[in-house]
């Protein structure tokens, strides 16, 4: 896929707003037999930066966000539908 430089501004700047909670990513499961799977991955020199979900609602909320930075690795779930949305952007 090939996105414009505006795009991808957009997109990461969507992704960055992304609110993260303390606590357990539990995927929202509502029926058996549909086992969905998104996943972003961001990386540089430093560090990188997962976005997953295997919930089977809209815009696949909760998320979990996956930061590994100097080998140490921290997981926040997120209530929000922004990564969903920042998809959206370069791929409407």
């Amino acid at each position: 896929m090939t996105t414009s430089a505006v795009m991808t501004t957009k997109f990461l700047a969507a992704l960055a707003k992304t609110p993260l909670q303390v606590g357990i990513y539990q995927p929202k499961i509502e029926r058996t037999g549909d086992h969905p799977s998104i996943k972003i991955e961001l990386e540089n020199d430093c560090q990188q930066v997962i976005f997953s979900s295997q919930s089977q609602v809209t815009n696949y909320v909760p998320w979990k966000v996956t930061v590994t930075q100097a080998n140490k690795t921290i997981e926040y779930p997120s209530d929000s539908d922004l990564p969903a949305q920042a998809l959206q952007i370069i791929n409407p």
